[in-house]
C-alpha cells in the first residue's frame, strides 16, 4: 500500500501523468487525496473516484516492475541508443552479458583508481 501511495503522491508533480485532464480534476484529486485516510479503504477509494483507466494501469505497472526489482535485485538503466549499441557491440564479440562487460570495465577502472570506488 505505502508503493502505492507514494507513487501517486509524487505523481501530482507529474505533469505528464494528468496531462490529458482537466487541471480541476488535478486540484480536485490532490485536495481528495489529502484527505483521505492512509488505509487500504482509503487508498481505494481514491482511486476508483479520481484515477482513470489509464492512470491505474500506469500505477499498477509500476507497482509490478517495483516488486520484480525487489526480488530479483536488479536495476535498469537508461543509456543513449548510440551508447547502449556500442557496448552491446563489444560484449557481442566477447560473448558476455551487457551486465558483464559493464562490471568488467568498472573492476578495471577500479584498479586503476581504487579511490574512485571507496
Amino acid at each position: 500500500m505505502h508503493d502505492a501511495w507514494n507513487y501517486i503522491r509524487r505523481k501530482f508533480e507529474d505533469r505528464d501523468f494528468w496531462d490529458h485532464r482537466p487541471s480541476e480534476d488535478l486540484f480536485e484529486a490532490k485536495e481528495a487525496f489529502k484527505a483521505i485516510p492512509m488505509t487500504s479503504e482509503g487508498l481505494q477509494s481514491f482511486l476508483e473516484g479520481h484515477i482513470d483507466p489509464i492512470q491505474l494501469k500506469r500505477l499498477r505497472t509500476a507497482l509490478r516492475v517495483k516488486q520484480s526489482r525487489k526480488k530479483t535485485g536488479k536495476r535498469s538503466i537508461e543509456v543513449p541508443f548510440d551508447l547502449y549499441h556500442r557496448l552491446k557491440n563489444v560484449a557481442d564479440a566477447e560473448s558476455v552479458t551487457l551486465s558483464q562487460l559493464i562490471e568488467r570495465l568498472l573492476k578495471d577502472r577500479e584498479s586503476r583508481n581504487p579511490s574512485l570506488f571507496s
